[in-house]
């Protein structure tokens, strides 16, 4: 962007929400972000962050493959009994298992959505939805 660009952004900015937002000295040909410039800096960055997490949820609806963070107990003795419904019902051609510790799980798991479909009295477990 240019300069004039980015100076006439600025006060249309400026005049839409009626402050000051860059401190113009012209004396001293300096600039200076005013309380209201950092406001609406905080909230720009926050509506960019909106806008991300929205394009990697979206991309998110469209991956067919769950993970499934499993930590070392449950990945090495408690899944391997659930693989051969899995396999039956085709569910497990749509999961990878993940084994690791907690903090690995959550992190690679953390943008995935998606229910525990397992209760007392659905056993043998069986996977109601994969998505």
């Amino acid at each position: 962007m240019s300069q004039p660009t980015v100076s006439l952004s600025l006060k249309r900015l400026e005049e839409e929400y009626g402050v000051e937002l860059i401190h113009r000295d012209r004396s001293h040909n300096t600039l200076s972000v005013t309380k209201a410039g950092a406001q609406l800096a905080t909230h720009a960055l926050s509506i960019l962050s909106e806008l991300t997490q929205t394009q990697k949820d979206l991309e998110a609806l469209q991956e067919t493959t769950v993970r499934l963070g499993l930590p070392p107990i449950i990945g090495n003795y408690y899944f391997p009994q659930f693989i051969p419904t899995l396999v039956q019902t085709g569910t497990m051609d749509t999961c990878a298992p993940l084994r690791g510790d907690r903090a690995t799980c959550s992190s690679v798991c953390a943008r995935v959505s998606w229910t525990w479909p397992y209760s007392a009295a659905s056993a043998p477990w069986q996977p109601k939805t994969c998505r």
